[in-house]
This record gives C-alpha cells, sequence and structure tokens, in this order.
C-alpha cells in the first residue's frame, strides 16, 4: 500500500474540521443532546477517538509548518512570525 500524500493546505482543513467538530459534539454530549440511537459511552468513545485524530493531524500541521519556515529563504528585512511555545 501507499502511503498517502497529504498537503499542509489539507491538513489545515482537517485540523479545523475536527476542531468545529469537536467543539460541536462535545456541547451535545455535555447537554444530553444525542441523537435517539446513540448511546452516551458510544458518543464519548467516539468523541475521544476523534479527539485523538486531532491531535495527530495538529502535531502534523505544527511539523509541516516548521519544516516550512526552515525550507523558506526570507529576504533580509522580514522577520519571521512565530507562535510562542506554550510549554
Amino acid at each position: 500500500m501507499k502511503p498517502l500524500k497529504i498537503e499542509p493546505k489539507e491538513v489545515d482543513i482537517i485540523v479545523a474540521s475536527l476542531g468545529n467538530s469537536l467543539h460541536i459534539w462535545g456541547d451535545r454530549i455535555d447537554n444530553g443532546d444525542l441523537p435517539d440511537d446513540f448511546k452516551d459511552g458510544v458518543a464519548e468513545d467516539l468523541f475521544l477517538d476523534m479527539l485523538a485524530t486531532y491531535d495527530k493531524f495538529l502535531e502534523l500541521q505544527i511539523q509541516m509548518s516548521e519544516d516550512a519556515e526552515k525550507d523558506e529563504e526570507l529576504p533580509e528585512n522580514v522577520v519571521p512570525f512565530r507562535i510562542p511555545d506554550e510549554t
């Protein structure tokens, strides 16, 4: 099986979509506003799976961004914008 090639723009879309889904489903789980055929435990398990997937894609997004910064040559009069590390 050939590995998938995902472009940075696609990773950005995936991270944003998963983030929105986590927000929506987190609120629905907290409020007990689930479809009739969903059990609470199943919804929570799916939410945790989605969260783990989000974390993996977020790590990939950060790595791709760091790699792009290393490869990008900027003119001397341009200072790159850096997001402070939260750790």
